[in-house]
């Protein structure tokens, strides 16, 4: 069940950095965007896992990660 949870996750990850036009309809990655296609799609699975989210970032112990503001509005 975990694992289909996190297929899901990936899914819905993919599908939103296409919508923010991170990525491109055929799964490839634009080239400069491509670091921060891959930071989103971390942050989406840590916002999709319940992992502790506030309206501007993403906690992880006791590290803070910012939001990038398309993820943002997705969390909403």
């Amino acid at each position: 069940m975990e694992g289909l949870l996190l297929f899901d996750a990936f899914q819905q990850a993919d599908a939103a950095l296409v919508d923010a036009g991170f990525a491109k309809r055929d799964g490839q990655r634009s080239r400069e965007h491509g670091g921060n296609a891959c930071l989103l799609a971390l942050l989406a699975l840590i916002v999709q896992l319940g992992i502790d989210v506030d309206e501007h970032a993403v906690f992880i112990g006791r590290h803070k990660l910012r939001l990038p503001l398309p993820l943002r509005e997705s969390a909403a």
